[in-house]
């Protein structure tokens, strides 16, 4: 496996957020998803396995209980130290670990096909796009491109002074957003593999999310500390229009802590747009993001 890595040169100043806009908003050919009958969860735990669990569930109108299954499908103690990411596409599963190492696995053929080395720090985050390449981020301030035919490592980007905390990629596959511990946001043109822009965060961005179509990004901004003394953060979402900076929008919730979130679609309808997320409340809330509100919530566990 051969590398093939340019030093990025550092923008002297901060580039508008407008850049960041215009690209986004220029990008097409975006699919919409058709939820299957059956869904493959893969997870990763402490204890060093990779498990998968198949969720089912029949589409009729029976209310009975059973017309939802969950049955476990295999587990695979792959990592000699614990699972901190994984990502799933059609074809490959990922795993990656603080042990440095990222392992592949076929899904049609039901094998392990090997591992990657590239990073010298935890792999905090793997993201596929489709079926076609493999995104990594470590805390060695690296992200990689692998393209999943033979596992050739395309592209190393580097721009970030410290540890990457997440990356996400843009439905059109032609941009990432990636955020980092050096309270950055950096946009990826993942076409030349060369940093589109450079933009500085309040605050250390923990995870970042597109939305289906891509019209919409959410930062979790770091801890910090409430009036109270518990430990908070908040999530600000970031809606784009061609031609100007994106327009904030930061969510407000009665939980202290937000853990995690991602963007959903009731009944695929991106006019019915809400941000799931989990709070140390133990509960699950969701945010419209069109009134700008939160309508609901319930509890979903019994720890957070």
């Amino acid at each position: 496996m051969t590398r093939k890595s340019k030093k990025a040169k550092l923008d002297s100043s901060l580039s508008s957020a407008s850049i960041i806009n215009d690209q986004l908003s220029s990008a097409a050919d975006i699919q919409k998803t058709v939820v299957p009958n059956h869904v493959l969860i893969v997870v990763g735990t402490y204890e060093r396995i990779v498990s998968g669990l198949q969720f089912s569930f029949n589409k009729s109108d029976s209310k009975d209980e059973q017309a939802i299954q969950l049955e476990p499908k295999f587990v695979m103690p792959v990592h000699i130290s614990c699972v901190t990411s994984v990502a799933i596409c059609d074809k490959f599963i990922a795993s990656g670990s603080s042990d440095e190492v990222i392992k592949l696995f076929d899904l049609k053929r039901n094998k392990e096909l090997g591992s990657l080395h590239e990073h010298s720090g935890t792999i905090k985050k793997l993201a596929f796009y489709k079926n076609t390449h493999l995104l990594s981020a470590a805390t060695d301030g690296k992200i990689c491109i692998y393209r999943t035919t033979d596992w050739e490592i395309l592209k190393v980007l580097r721009g970030h002074s410290d540890e990457v905390n997440d990356i996400a990629i843009h439905p059109s596959g032609k941009l990432a957003i990636s955020v980092s511990k050096d309270r950055t946001a950096i946009v990826w043109n993942l076409l030349t593999g060369h940093k589109a822009t450079r933009t500085k965060l309040d605050s250390e961005g923990e995870s970042i999310r597109f939305n289906t179509d891509g019209s919409r990004y959410a930062i979790l901004s770091a801890n910090t500390r409430s009036s109270g003394g518990r430990a908070s953060n908040k999530l600000t979402i970031y809606t784009l229009s061609p031609g100007v900076e994106p327009v904030q929008c930061k969510i407000s919730s009665t939980c202290h802590k937000i853990m995690d979130f991602e963007f959903v679609c009731l009944n695929g309808n991106p006019d019915s747009e809400y941000i799931a997320f989990g709070g140390s409340d133990f509960k699950l809330h969701f945010f419209n993001t069109k009134t700008e509100s939160e309508t609901f919530s319930f509890k979903a566990h019994d720890n957070r």
